[in-house]
Parts: structure tokens; C-alpha cells; sequence
């Protein structure tokens, strides 16, 4: 997955301060991030596979949309999506730590696209979505939703977000006016086993909420180095608004209690072909 720039850094533990410059081919691309062995700011392998995925150029959007990375962590979707996107599409990173914020930007500015990279912070506890959230074409994220089920944990504060966003009826539904409203493509890792996991609780969550969920496939070459029993624990969701209905998207508070035992169900992937040509008619 990459050349560790520094091969002496051994990492400190899981929220060790040790740093490195890792390099990663994305797609011919090599882009350098400084790397930490902290959750925030440590470059997950689940952030290798959806970068390329997503710079596939077949995979490339229409020019001027806006893709939304959330829980971007060292940030290399985003400068992925910054390198290799048309100039006049916006790309925004947002993490709810200063300190992820911060290394995101210094590994923007080392890997020239500071100018085309906005970084915002973004707590999914913020009482109101930022501005972006009328404008959004696209929803993405890796590893941002892990760990075993916890129901007062922020990733039902983000499955609530992601419905009002998509939502025709909710005021950022109003507000986007005849855009159309926006996809989500989550790339994330299941550690353990995945019914106790808070990746289907969240799956499950935004299934709850009326929202259509599939999983889809990446290629193999776009998990190339990553290690094979890593691979196996990735799982690739496409989430989008109901074909029929969008009106009964639940935007209510996130769920106490009971979280909903509903499995996920998939979907027809070709539903999220509509993300490469996410502002045409």
C-alpha cells in the first residue's frame, strides 16, 4: 500500500504520537501523507481502496460537483479526489478534530492541491448540517463508522444527517431546490463479527430511515497491497434516496434504545451509476 518514508518510526501504541510520511500509489498517482498511529490521523487501508475506486476515470464526475469526505482522517480520499477531479468540481474534507484538520491541510499544501482542497471541521453532534449540505452531489467516507455497537455512538447522528440531506421534504431538501439530491459511497472495515458491529447498526440505521442501501464491488486493483484478510472485512455501501417515495425518508432524532433488527437488503448496484453523472438531467 505504499513506501513508509520513514522505515525507523516504530508507531507507539494505538494512540501513540509516532509519525511517518507514507507513500501510496493512487491510480499512478503518488500522494504522501503524514501518517499517525491514532484513529484521526493514521492512514487506514480502507482510505487506499475507496481513493482508487473513486479515481477510476471511469468513475470521473461532471465538471462543478461537490463531493463531501466526512470523518476524513489523514485526509487521502480527499486529495485523491482534489488530484485528480476537474478543477471545477469542489472538494471539501471535514473531521471533527482540530489536530486531523490541521494534518490534512499540511499533507494538502506537500501534495499541491491546497488551493483546490477545503477543509472544514464538522461534529456529527452539531446541532445544524453546514452549508455544504445544500450543494453536496456526493457523500463519502472510509472507516469512519467502526467498533462494536454502541447506541449513543455518533454514527446514528451521521445516518440522520445523511437522511436530511437526501430528503426532498427536509429544509436542506427545500433549499437544493431542482438539484438532485446527492449519493453516498462508504467504504468500511468490520473488525470482528459483523451482526455485534457498528457498521450493520448503521447499515441498519440508515435502512430504518427509508433510505436505499447496496452493497457494491471495487476492483482488484484497487485493493492492490492491501493485505488479503484486511480485503476480506471491507465492505462497499452505496446509499442513495428511494426511486419511489422519498417523501417517507425519516429525518427524526437518532434512535434510544432499540436500534432495529432489520437486515440490510441489496440493492441493484447499478442504482449508483447515477454518481458519475451526478448533475445531468
Amino acid at each position: 500500500a505504499g513506501d513508509d518514508g520513514d522505515a525507523g518510526v516504530v508507531p507507539k501504541g494505538r494512540h501513540g504520537g509516532a509519525e511517518k510520511i507514507t507513500t501510496t500509489d493512487v491510480n499512478g498517482r503518488m500522494l504522501k501523507v503524514h501518517d499517525k498511529w491514532k484513529e484521526e490521523e493514521h492512514l487506514w487501508p480502507a482510505a487506499i481502496v475507496l481513493s482508487r475506486y473513486l479515481t477510476n476515470q471511469d468513475s470521473l464526475p461532471t465538471k462543478g460537483s461537490c463531493v463531501v469526505d466526512v470523518g476524513a482522517g489523514c485526509g487521502l480520499v480527499s486529495l485523491a479526489l482534489a488530484a485528480f477531479w476537474d478543477s471545477s468540481c469542489r472538494v471539501v474534507a471535514t473531521d471533527c478534530s482540530k489536530e486531523a484538520l490541521k494534518n490534512i491541510r499540511r499533507n494538502a499544501i506537500e501534495n499541491q492541491v491546497g488551493q483546490r482542497l477545503q477543509v472544514e471541521e464538522w461534529d456529527w453532534y452539531a446541532p445544524a448540517l453546514p452549508q455544504w449540505a445544500k450543494e453536496v452531489d456526493l457523500i463519502v467516507g472510509s472507516d469512519m463508522v467502526f467498533g462494536n455497537l454502541s447506541r449513543t455512538s455518533a454514527y446514528f447522528h451521521l445516518s440522520k444527517w445523511i437522511a436530511e440531506i437526501m430528503s426532498p421534504c427536509s429544509d436542506c431538501g427545500h433549499s437544493r431546490a431542482e438539484k438532485k439530491a446527492p449519493i453516498a459511497i462508504f467504504l468500511l472495515q468490520v473488525r470482528g463479527d459483523y451482526e455485534e458491529s457498528s457498521v450493520k447498526a448503521f447499515v441498519d440505521d440508515l435502512q430504518r430511515r427509508n433510505l436505499e442501501v447496496a452493497e457494491l464491488s471495487f476492483r482488484a486493483e484497487d485493493a492492490e497491497g492491501v493485505p488479503a484478510e484486511t480485503l476480506q472485512c471491507l465492505k462497499l455501501f452505496g446509499v442513495a434516496a428511494p426511486r419511489e417515495h422519498a417523501e417517507r425518508i425519516d429525518v427524526g432524532k437518532p434512535p434510544s434504545g432499540c436500534v432495529g433488527d432489520g437486515d440490510w437488503q441489496q440493492l441493484d448496484p447499478e442504482l449508483f451509476e447515477q454518481w458519475r453523472d451526478l448533475n445531468e438531467a
